[in-house]
């Protein structure tokens, strides 16, 4: 009896180690192909091959945008070698997005699929789907390890939105300075022929008698290059306001 006892003990030791360490290779491999992805569509790609493979199923994977809506369609394994896209229809991206407001609990069953919510660390990034006569026969270590795979795939995914926004950061930074440089540009152009208008329009008011019927006319010109020439100024004075080289004395 005891050592009936010790061999089956042994045995379940074998076989949980030989799990546990098929699960990390399955990781491993799956962190190393998502770190080579290049877009959102990429990584849902790798992810649902790997947890097909995991759970020997057709599983699939919906992405998210980034406010918080589903794709119009998802991706999902039908072979070994073989993803397909499916349409999500209107009724079913609309009880998507119901239950993940409300914080779906992972493997929620639809009509379909057991979905697991993807969360990012602000918003839902998207679903992992396994269809539900797989869904319902999983063993609570594979549960664990499509978990993690789960939690790697996040990963990627809020990496690379994170790069992305910060390359778009990046461009509006870039498109501000541009358009403070044309301005500046543009302001110092225009008030060069202004300062010569005002000057050569007040020089003829001057010159004209006020009951001469061409003294509105010039007065007209010197006070439509004074506001140009004000509105210059105002232009030129926000754009080092927004290059910080104009400080303002705040009372």
């Amino acid at each position: 009896l005891i050592t009936s006892t010790l061999t089956t003990q042994a045995r379940e030791n074998a076989l949980e180690a030989r799990e546990k360490e098929a699960g990390a290779k399955i990781l491993y491999t799956l962190t190393t192909r998502l770190t080579e992805a290049e877009d959102i569509r990429d990584i849902a790609a790798i992810a649902t091959g790997a947890i097909s493979d995991m759970l020997s199923s057709n599983a699939g994977c919906l992405c998210f945008d980034e406010n918080g809506k589903p794709e119009g369609t998802f991706i999902q394994q039908v072979s070994p070698k073989k993803q397909v896209r499916r349409e999500v229809t209107a009724a079913e991206a609309e009880a998507l997005r119901g239950r993940t407001a409300g914080g779906e609990p992972a493997g929620t069953a639809g009509s379909e699929f057991y979905d697991w919510p993807v969360y990012g660390r602000d918003t839902i990034l998207g679903l992992i789907r396994v269809p539900q006569k797989d869904a319902k026969g999983l063993k609570e270590p594979q549960v664990r390890l499509l978990q993690a795979m789960i939690e790697s795939t996040a990963l990627a995914m809020d990496r690379l939105r994170a790069a992305r926004q910060k390359i778009k950061f990046n461009e509006e930074i870039a498109q501000e300075r541009y358009r403070g440089t044309l301005l500046r540009s543009i302001s110092h152009d225009l008030r060069t022929p202004l300062s010569g208008i005002m000057g050569t329009s007040e020089m003829l008011l001057d010159m004209t008698e006020k009951e001469d019927q061409r003294y509105p006319l010039m007065e007209g010109i010197h006070k439509d290059a004074h506001w140009l020439h004000s509105l210059v100024e105002n232009i030129l004075s926000l754009t080092r306001l927004q290059d910080g080289k104009l400080m303002l004395n705040k009372q």
